[in-house]
């Protein structure tokens, strides 16, 4: 079974949206490093932080 890779996926769907980190991370009401960190993966987004990302991006996440 493939490795499934949420960050890139919520990358992804980020750049089809044109959401940029910073405004994403003003509408989770998060520092922007905070979300650049995880995207990078170099940390972890909390359940509820991780929740409020999906559902600012509509629950379009496609894992390809």
């Amino acid at each position: 079974m493939p490795k499934l890779n949420l960050r890139s996926a919520i990358k992804k769907q980020m750049k089809k949206q044109k959401l940029s980190v910073p405004a994403m991370a003003r509408a989770l009401e998060l520092n922007p490093q905070t979300l650049y960190n995880y995207l990078a993966g170099k940390s972890e987004l909390t359940a509820a932080n991780l929740e409020g990302l999906l559902d600012q991006l509509g629950g379009k996440v496609v894992f390809s």
